[in-house]
């Protein structure tokens, strides 16, 4: 058994030993003062160790004496350090530190007076009683404390970090209950409590320095999550197409991997590419971080400073950072390699992206300038009736109109033309001189230093042109050009080649010439029109104002033009006429454009008048105007409403006869009928009105008979235009009884053409229709008057 502890002594001692060793090596590397706490804590149980492993157990018993004392003292200090590492990773108070400071100096005091134990055999006295009571309230206490501490702080820590923390948390715990149980041990010689306290220091000693320094095949195991997390950051970075993106996604990451509190991305100038939760403290630190680092990688306090290609990777870590973040700096770095290529990669994509841009903008331009061309042979096409129409047989057929493509290589003074353009010029190919000399020879002289001056501003600024010019062909002929070209550049900014297209405009300038004529036979004409004629402008301004409009609203040429022809209308109905007129120009809807209505107009005077108004709307050059013929109808106005008196007498008249009154016309439908002879007939006036009045109230005879429409007296008297008087005849009412009635019927003629007539009649009051029918010898046959 006593072999076995000696064993186990043997293997504390190269544990132990090698555990200071490696911390002592870390301290020195990368300095901080909660590794050199760690260290000397590493080193007094080092130190402690090797003293119970090679001191003889027979000695000078003086010597022995100082030697147990000052191990004792020593040992006393291990739960301190270890405090003081844990308080140097997160502060604690000052009065815990001046207690727990307090502590461990009485415990190295009592070891040094009381530390020896009783002799074999010796009771043990209450002083050494008391002074082991000490020492396990301070070794609990200050242990405990630290192994709680490091446990907690591990919370929230990348997986390696937190199980190296957690490991020293235990190692912690077991060599204070090691010492409990040795405590336990000094009052009774047990061979199996030694034993287990030998296992527990082994035990502490493992988790100590798994803790400090884990083999590789556990940190592997640990760095799993952290590498699950790169892995996804590095996916991110691939597909990333832009700068910001690749930051963006990269310093979460970056932060998490080592449980960092931020994380800032910096340029070989120092200037700070992006940043992750980076206080405005921090950033005012950065140049002082940086300049304490160099052109190196390493750690400033607790933050880590990596030389990546692209600058610096910054990242603020915890108190922690220092001692245990060493191994991450290998994932950071390797991150920090990716983040580089893809921040290469999207600069790539970003020039390619541009240069495809500009390309496409040049392309655009290109296509700009062509729909320019064709833009403006389109517009040249909206005038009057002849320029329409000479454009419109210039866009059918262009070839037949000379439009042709050309191209000017400046370096070679080589003119290259399309077969338009030699048909247009009236020049063989094959003995034209195809330089810009041999193009001036054809343009005409009072143009050619126009032409020459244009060119030199070509090369000195101009990108583009378009010039009007004249050319003489061979044939004596001249005709007029008008040629469009943008300019080629080099790198350097010189000109090496221009690009365009020349058009035979000879025609269309023949059809200005004539539209300006038409314009001022058309000037002429309006003023000579006794109708008023008015033009207006898009902004209802008016801009034509002939002598008919003068002598229609009073207002003389000058005091109109350039005023809204709002001025020309009552005021109550200017609101509605904005209305319609802002609708017309935002949908082009109008419901009086291209028909004639009446409006009222309002004079110089300020006298309103009715008008008759005919609305027209064109355009020229993209710009709207409306041209309105007026006429003051204030005489047929008077006219109709005289007619309209005139006809209401009459229907009161009519309205107000007792007899009965209907009119027919030449068609026998009956036109109008009065109450009186609705009255009579039993039926409604809207009841008779549109019908034949022969089958609706004539159609048989007294006594039941079919009565023919051409013997009918009514319509003879349409036929003929002979007033008749017919005296016993009957008419058929609604119900299907007869009325015996007297009528005359007088014909209407107009123009010397008869219309229709008016039958005006009574009921008859001597006899009755059955008397009548007595009479008759054949119960119906009537004689006329």
């Amino acid at each position: 058994m006593q072999s076995l502890i000696q064993i186990i002594g043997w293997v504390d001692f190269v544990v132990f030993s090698s555990l200071a060793v490696v911390s002592f090596i870390g301290w020195r590397r990368n300095g901080g003062a909660a590794v050199g706490w760690l260290s000397a804590t590493f080193a007094v149980l080092a130190f402690v160790v090797t003293i119970s492993v090679f001191t003889p157990e027979e000695s000078d018993s003086t010597g022995n004496e100082i030697l147990t004392r000052t191990v004792v003292a020593t040992l006393v200090l291990f739960p301190y350090l270890l405090f003081r590492f844990v308080a140097s990773l997160r502060p604690i108070g000052r009065s815990l530190e001046l207690l727990a400071g307090g502590l461990t100096g009485a415990c190295v005091v009592a070891s040094l007076l009381f530390g020896m134990p009783p002799e074999e055999g010796e009771s043990q006295s209450l002083s050494f009683v008391v002074f082991i009571v000490l020492i396990l309230v301070q070794w609990t206490a200050l242990s405990s404390f630290a192994a709680v501490r490091l446990w907690r702080m591990g919370s929230g820590q990348p997986t390696i970090v937190r199980h190296r923390m957690r490991l020293l948390s235990l190692g912690s715990a077991a060599l204070n209950l090691a010492l409990i149980l040795a405590g336990v041990t000094s009052a009774s010689a047990s061979i199996g409590l030694d034993l287990v306290v030998q296992f527990l220091g082994v035990a502490s000693a493992l988790l100590f320095f798994a803790g400090f320094t884990p083999p590789g095949f556990v940190r592997v195991q640990w760095r799993r999550e952290e590498e699950e997390v790169l892995r996804k950051a590095i996916v991110k970075l691939m597909v990333a197409t832009s700068s910001d993106e690749v930051t963006s996604s990269i310093l979460p990451h970056t932060s998490a991997i080592v449980g960092g509190r931020a994380a800032a991305l910096v340029g070989r100038k120092n200037e700070v590419l992006d940043s992750h939760q980076v206080s405005d403290e921090m950033l005012r630190s950065l140049p002082e971080l940086i300049e304490e680092n160099g052109s190196s990688s390493g750690f400033a306090q607790d933050v880590i400073v990596l030389d990546v290609p692209f600058g610096k990777l910054v990242v603020w870590g915890t108190p922690a950072t220092p001692v245990f973040g060493q191994d991450e700096i290998e994932l950071l770095q390797s991150l920090a390699v990716f983040t580089g290529l893809a921040l290469e990669r999207t600069e790539l994509f970003q020039r390619e992206r541009r240069a495809r841009r500009s390309l496409e903008k040049a392309n655009r331009e290109l296509e700009s300038a062509s729909a320019e061309l064709e833009q403006e042979v389109a517009e040249r096409r909206r005038a009057e009736e002849d320029l329409i129409e000479s454009q419109m047989q210039l866009a059918e057929a262009q070839e037949l109109t000379m439009l042709g493509s050309w191209r000017w290589d400046i370096e070679k003074d080589r003119i290259y033309w399309s077969d338009q353009m030699y048909s247009i010029h009236g020049v063989d190919p094959a003995t034209f001189n195809a330089s810009f000399d041999g193009l001036i020879e054809i343009v005409h002289p009072d143009d050619r230093e126009a032409m020459r001056s244009m060119v030199e501003r070509l090369h000195e600024s101009e990108d583009s042109f378009s010039m009007e010019h004249r050319i003489t062909r061979q044939d004596g002929k001249s005709r007029v050009m008008y040629a469009r070209g943008k300019v080629m550049r080099d790198i350097a900014g010189r000109p090496i080649r221009v690009i365009g297209t020349s058009q035979d405009i000879t025609k269309r300038k023949q059809a200005e010439t004539a539209l300006r004529a038409s314009e001022m036979r058309f000037r002429r004409l309006a003023e000579s029109s006794n109708e008023g004629i008015v033009s207006i402008d898009d902004g209802g301004r008016i801009i034509f104002w002939n002598r008919g409009a003068q002598n229609v609203f009073g207002y003389w040429e000058e005091e109109v033009i350039g005023e809204t022809v709002q001025m020309l209308m009552p005021v109550r109905f200017r609101p509605e006429h904005e209305r319609g007129f802002a609708r017309f120009l935002e949908t082009g809807e109008s419901r009086i454009i291209g028909t004639t209505v009446e409006v009222e107009g309002l004079r110089k005077d300020g006298t309103e008048f009715p008008l008759e108004l005919s609305l027209a709307a064109w355009t020229v050059d993209e710009e709207r105007f409306f041209t309105g013929i007026l006429r003051d109808i204030s005489d047929r106005k008077n006219a109709e409403a005289e007619l309209r008196r005139v006809s209401r007498q009459q229907e009161l008249i009519l309205n107000a006869a007792g007899e009965g009154i209907f009119g027919v016309d030449a068609n026998g439908i009956t036109q109008f009928v009065n109450p009186a002879a609705a009255a009579l007939l039993g039926y409604e006036s809207n009841e008779l009105i549109g019908r034949p009045q022969h089958s609706a109230i004539h159609h048989s005879r007294p006594d039941g008979t079919p009565y023919p429409p051409e013997d009918s007296p009514i319509l003879q008297a349409v036929e003929t235009g002979v007033t008749a008087r017919v005296g016993d005849e009957v008419f058929w009412k609604s119900d299907g009884s007869a009325i015996e009635v007297e009528y005359i019927v007088t014909p209407i003629t107009e123009d010397e053409a008869i219309t229709g007539c008016v039958v005006v009649f009574w009921e008859r009051t001597s006899g009755s229709l059955e008397k009548l029918h007595e009479d008759h010898p054949r119960h119906g046959a009537h004689p006329v008057g």
